[in-house]
């Protein structure tokens, strides 16, 4: 009856490390993946900021060259 008891123990014992171990290795490795994964949104982001950005400068410059051709039409139409 000690035997099984004994047995048992060590059978708890080393189920209970594993178990904590395994935990301890899986919380690490989920930790690395999230924050890779965190990584590749913000490139994503960044992306998508960095295109909206360039397709606003060339809106501004398009209006900004239409707004000098008005103010050349306007000058010139005020000189009639």
């Amino acid at each position: 009856m000690d035997n099984l008891l004994i047995n048992t123990i060590i059978g708890g014992a080393v189920s209970g490390v594993t178990g904590a171990a395994g935990f301890f290795i899986g919380k690490r490795k989920r930790a690395a993946e999230t924050g890779s994964i965190e990584i590749e949104n913000l490139k994503k982001i960044i992306d998508i900021h960095t295109q909206t950005i360039q397709y606003l400068e060339k809106q501004v410059d398009e209006l900004r060259a239409e707004i000098t051709k008005l103010f050349s039409e306007n000058i010139k139409l005020r000189k009639l």
